[in-house]
This record gives C-alpha cells, structure tokens and sequence, in this order.
C-alpha cells in the first residue's frame, strides 16, 4: 500500500485541478491527483475552447464573491506562469418582459441586485444603444440588455493544464489513467481502492463531475442528472470579422422571447475561419456519461441556427465544427458541497449545473483551507444539500 497522504483530489477537472494547486501550496508531495483520462481532456465538462465568466450572478448572490475570488486568481495564475487565462471581453445579458427563464427565476434582476450589493461596474442598455457598440447583435425594439466591463472568457483547457503543472511544481503527485474503485472508512482515515493501487489519506476531495453520481450514495446521487450539451461554431462573413473579434465583442447570454430556453456566446476567437461559438442550455438527460452520444447530427445544427438566425447578424449559414459535452445539473441548479453523509473526511463537491468554470479557481482554495483550516473564508453553507431536505413551508 502506498504511503499515507494527507489529502486526495480526484477528478482532474476545471475544480479539481484548482484544488490540487491550492493544496499543493500546503501539503506539497503530500498530496495526489488521481484522474481517470488525461486531463485536461474532451470527454466531461472542462472544454470546448471558451468558458464564460461574470461578477454579478444572477443563479444567486451568495456565487459573486467566489467569482470575485477567482479573477483574482487567474490573474494571480498568468503572472507565475505568462499564460492568458483570462479574456476580458466584456459580458452582455439580454432580456425582455417576455424573456425565456435562465436557469432560475429572475436571472436578470438577480444580477443587477448583486451587481448594486458588490459594486460591480455595469451598465443598462436599450436596443439602440446595444445597435450602436455591439451591432451584432440583432435586438428588438422591447429588449434590453444589462453590460458588465469585467466579464469576459476563460480558456478552459489552459486553465487547468496551468493549474496541474503548478501543482507538480509544487511536488504534488498527479497520476492520469487511473479509476477510483471503492473508498471505506478504516479508523479516522480513508482508505481508496484505484484501478492501479491501494491508498490511505486523511481527507478525500470528490470532485469527478458527471463521474461523481457513481461515486455517492443514493441521497446525493439522485440530486444530480447528467445532461449532454451541444456547443456549436458558426461562420461568420469574412467582411464582418473585425465586429466579432474579442476587441469588439462581447461574451452574451440571452434570454429569447416567448421560448424555455436561452442561448449563450462567444466572440469569434480563432481568426476570420474560427467561427461564432454559441450553445443553448441542454435539458437532454443521459444514463451514463460513457455512453454519451458525442455525434451532432445536420438537425441539431439546423435548429441551433434558425434559433440565432434573426438575432446575430453576420453569419453566413455554415456551422464551421460541433462539440458535445456534459453539465451536472440539480433541481434548483445550484452547487451541491457537502460532508459525505457516511465516511467522515470526504467532501463532496459538485460546482455544476453549467455554471461552475467561473467560479473554480476560489472553490479550489476554499476546499484547501477546508482540508488545513477546518472552515473556509467564503461561506460554502448555501451550497448544502440540506436545502434539498427541508420541509417546505
């Protein structure tokens, strides 16, 4: 048996590679990264160039000090390493008195309630004034749209890869290809059954994404359903490359009239060819995620596009690539982080629903000062799956 450690992450993801840099920084080589693929990898939720990041949340209040958090890490991030994490683009919600619901209800107003509660510089805007600095963007006469200066993009599989070399450096152990079996409590510690070895540690981080319902109980496995989602890449006239390049666009997340379902973008980030990311939030639910459905056929693209046909100028008809990737999702489309309710030492942690990238970096050094402290300096207690349990009133 491998010798005792002091904490174990797995699941090498956007959350767990931010843990693993955040620990490595206490315990050193007295720490491991068990990561069943190599990541940073395609195959769960970690990818497909460009994750959005924002201030002011309109999931919740209780997010924007984790997001304000991890600004300041990315930055902190590109300064040790010279890499560009983070691209500050600017963020444009849009909305309308009849506006698809965003995750939660009252999305839009949530936002502009933590943007006013935590500062955060931003703007209102009306149809022609967004015509005017983002022409685009195609809004009718009753839609308008709220504009935060410091949102932006991140690069996902940069930002783990640079956290997971960090953490290296620091003498963390890291071991790809390799499966978390089986856990037990043996005493005060944990003992971990893998794919290639046997371990005992004083503290087990789940952090495994669309992985982690195989690895809990039926009380918190439940809570979380796996759902594909479908990013796609659309052309854009080479003409009008210069109005949806970083410099002059804008991340967007719009809520579309009259529909169930909002859509969300990206500047055009690859040069003239690159194509416009944009997806739609997925409610296509998946039994497993080994056997996710990764081909996107002619009719998902089709009505990914008649969907932004008439609200995204530019495009010329052409979906340039396709990606599919997984979301964690629970019923109120929060976080669930948690005591394991039968093995003591083990956090539970599912940051999901969609949502999560953003905020990555200040979960992972709230999980370390869990594990070193006891208690972390933001507060994590609205992310308990107690509110699941309560008793409505």
């Amino acid at each position: 048996m491998d010798n005792h450690l002091s904490a174990v992450v797995i699941g090498l993801g956007a959350v767990g590679s931010a843990t693993l840099y955040q620990l490595s920084k206490l315990y050193g080589s007295d720490v491991l990264g068990i990561e069943q693929f190599v990541s940073p990898h395609t195959l769960g939720s970690s990818h497909g160039e460009t994750r959005i990041t924002r201030l002011a949340i309109g999931e919740g209040e209780v997010y924007s000090p984790l997001a304000i958090r991890s600004h300041q890490i990315w930055r902190e991030i590109e300064q040790k390493t010279q890499l560009s994490l983070f691209k500050n683009v600017g963020g444009l919600l849009i909305s309308s008195p009849s506006a698809s619901r965003l995750h939660v209800e009252g999305f839009f107003e949530t936002t502009q309630a933590a943007a006013k509660k935590y500062k955060i510089p931003h703007e209102l805007l009306d149809q022609a004034e967004v015509a005017k600095r983002f022409p685009v963007f195609n809004l009718d006469d009753d839609e308008s749209a709220y504009y935060e200066p410091d949102a932006g993009y991140l690069i996902p599989e940069l930002c783990v890869k640079a956290q997971l070399d960090l953490a290296q450096a620091n003498g963390a152990q890291i071991h790809m290809n390799e499966k978390l079996l089986s856990y037990e409590q043996i005493g005060k510690q944990i003992k971990l059954v893998t794919s290639k070895g046997e371990y005992i540690t004083d503290k087990l981080i789940l952090t495994a994404g669309s992985w982690l319902p195989e690895l809990l109980p039926a009380k918190y496995s439940q809570l979380l359903e796996v759902h594909r989602q479908v990013l796609f890449w659309f052309n854009i006239k080479a003409e009008h490359y210069p109005q949806v390049a970083p410099e002059n666009m804008p991340i967007f997340i719009w809520g579309i009239k009259n529909s169930s379902q909002g859509i969300y973008g990206f500047p055009v980030i690859d040069g003239v060819s690159g194509g416009l990311k944009v997806a739609m939030e997925s409610v296509a639910k998946i039994d497993s995620p080994d056997e996710i459905n990764r081909e996107v056929t002619n009719e998902e693209i089709q009505a990914m596009y008649n969907i932004i046909a008439d609200k995204i100028r530019y495009l010329d008809g052409s979906c340039v690539k396709t990606a599919v990737c997984m979301y964690t999702v629970t019923p109120d489309h929060g976080f669930v982080i948690d005591k394991h309710p039968d093995v003591d030492g083990i956090l539970i942690v599912s940051p999901c629903s969609g949502h999560g990238f953003k905020h990555s970096a200040a979960l992972g050094e709230a999980f370390a000062q869990i594990v070193h402290d006891g208690k972390s300096k933001i507060d994590l207690s609205p992310f308990s799956s107690i509110r699941f349990t309560k008793e409505q009133p």
